[in-house]
């Protein structure tokens, strides 16, 4: 169900995406600088919302929890990034978090939504039960980092989560994990 007939590599979840009919609207929880977003974008035909608040974030353990200036300097550069989707109205970037994204009117009937934000396993899970309801049958669910380890300042609980939010609903079996090496990317095709 959720996996493709050969493994993937997490560059090609766009293909992976087009051949299961996928070509509406996306999300990705966690653009950065938005090298994904722009891969995405560059890859597949549809629409993607980027979620990212772009602030430091008290309390978080990430070396990717910058300063507010850092995260200035990071937003100007996902815009730049993302520019000719931005302009051409195919991507659109919401400064906010991702539960308060996941709340707005245009979150629902989604064809996947990819999560690389927070990597603790209370964020992960967090955003797993927010995102998942929104996203079409016969579309998929994904993230990056299916980890569970610490890398630096970095504390992964990604892969707990999600086997454990997947194990609940009876999928566990159905998670595909991308060829990646250190930093593989998870996926799950919803049920029709």
């Amino acid at each position: 169900m959720s996996t493709s007939t050969k493994p993937l590599f997490r560059d090609e979840l766009p293909a992976y995406f087009t051949s299961l009919g996928l070509a509406g609207w996306g999300v990705e929880v966690g653009t950065y600088e938005g090298a994904y977003a722009r891969h995405l974008l560059s890859t597949w035909g549809g629409r993607l919302h980027c979620v990212d608040p772009f602030v430091h974030q008290p309390g978080w353990r990430d070396i990717l929890n910058h300063n507010d200036l850092e995260f200035e300097a990071i937003a100007a550069t996902a815009k730049r990034n993302l520019r000719p989707w931005l302009t051409n109205g195919r991507c659109i970037l919401h400064e906010i978090p991702s539960l308060e994204a996941s709340k707005l009117w245009w979150a629902h009937d989604l064809d996947f939504v990819y999560l690389d934000a927070r990597h603790d396993y209370e964020s992960v899970l967090a955003d797993l039960h927010a995102w998942w309801p929104l996203i079409v049958p016969g579309g998929v669910f994904c993230g990056h980092d299916y980890l569970n380890t610490t890398i630096g300042d970095t504390v992964f609980g990604v892969k707990r989560a999600v086997k454990g939010w997947s194990a609940g609903l009876g999928l566990e079996s159905e998670i595909g994990v991308t060829e990646d090496g250190q930093y593989p990317s998870w996926y799950l095709r919803k049920p029709e």
